[in-house]
């Protein structure tokens, strides 16, 4: 089953990346909040999880499901123009180059190469191992089952890894990637960033700027980043390791769970929401040969570690902690 019905998923993605945008802020929320929320700006309805079609579906921004283009048989390479172009293949191991404009391509089964390259784009592959470019623009990309790999390029840009071990890589800009289900590694690279592991046991990667990361069901492991940006860490369930930054805000969720803090932090504390010293390790990291001083002290929300002097991290609601129980780990060069 493809065509229309194949890309409405697509669509789907998009709008739930539009829709979890607005937790970027939130520094309380918690990866279960996120199956109570309902993506607005829709016309019609779905049937189920699985994207069948009752209705037309449209989200802002997004093409509605009459312009999605039926594939030719047979189709390997494709090629756009500079206008808005709306192209397919069919099965087999594709190229789709959409060129200028405002394009939508649709690669089915395969091992298929989607392109945008200049515009805002929609790009969607079926089964395979496919890579998808977003190009310049602010485009939205959708893959299909396989272990895929997706390059936002230029501009917000929407991606979803779906059913596979993926890699998803924002570039710059402001973007949303969604991994699905799989060992995903989901990158953001430049830009205010909101990365969703989702199942599996994922490794995201926040890179520069304010991002937000959301580990989703699994084992995960969260790197915020080595600026000074805000960053917002939600572990979400299972037994995640954390790697706060300056200034960031890290929460576990439910599991137990691992924070780790270098000696870099000091001055700009990071915040820990939800650290249980029954079930969670802190870690700090240090150079060789540099034995840190390490205090744990009353503070007005709770308690906060202090590293040679400095201010590392602050406990949100804890009491009872000592300095005995961190672990401090030397760094190899």
């Amino acid at each position: 089953m493809f065509g229309i019905i194949g890309l409405v998923g697509a669509v789907m993605a998009g709008a739930a990346a539009d829709m979890f945008m607005g937790l970027k802020a939130d520094p309380g929320h918690d990866a279960d909040d996120d199956a109570e929320a309902a993506p607005e700006g829709t016309e019609g309805e779905t049937q189920d999880s699985q994207g069948d079609l009752l209705d037309e579906v449209r989200f802002d921004g997004m093409p509605r499901s009459s312009d999605i283009p039926e594939p030719p048989d047979p189709a390997e390479n494709v090629v756009g123009t500079d206008g808005d172009d709306r192209l397919a293949t069919g099965d087999g191991d594709d190229t789709l180059s959409g060129g200028d404009g405002t394009d939508i391509l649709v690669a089915r089964d395969g091992d298929n190469r989607v392109m945008g390259d200049g515009g805002q784009d929609y790009l969607y592959s079926g089964d395979g191992r496919d890579t998808l470019f977003g190009g310049d623009g602010d485009d939205a990309l959708y893959a299909g089952g396989g272990d895929d790999r997706l390059f936002g390029g230029t501009g917000n840009d929407q991606m979803y890894g779906q059913m596979g071990d993926d890699t998803l890589r924002g570039g710059v800009g402001d973007d949303s990637l969604i991994g699905g289900a799989g060992q995903d590694r989901l990158h953001g690279q430049g830009g205010k960033d909101w990365l969703s592991g989702d199942d599996g046991d994922d490794r995201l990667f926040g890179g520069r700027g304010a991002d937000t990361l959301d580990g989703g069901a699994g084992n995960d492991t969260l790197f915020g980043g080595e600026d000074r940006a805000v960053d917002y860490l939600n572990g979400g369930r299972g037994e995640d390791v954390l790697h706060v930054g300056a200034k960031d805000v890290a929460t576990g969720g439910d599991g137990a769970d691992t924070f780790i803090l270098g000696e870099g932090v000091s001055g700009h504390p990071a915040t820990l929401m939800d650290f249980d010293p029954k079930t969670d390790v802190i870690e700090i990291t240090h150079e060789p040969g540099h034995a840190p001083v390490v205090e744990v002290l009353d503070h007005e929300t709770g308690q906060r570690i202090v590293v040679d002097g400095t201010d590392l991290a602050v406990l949100r609601g804890v009491s009872g902690f000592d300095a005995a129980s961190i672990r401090l780990v030397s760094l190899h060069h």
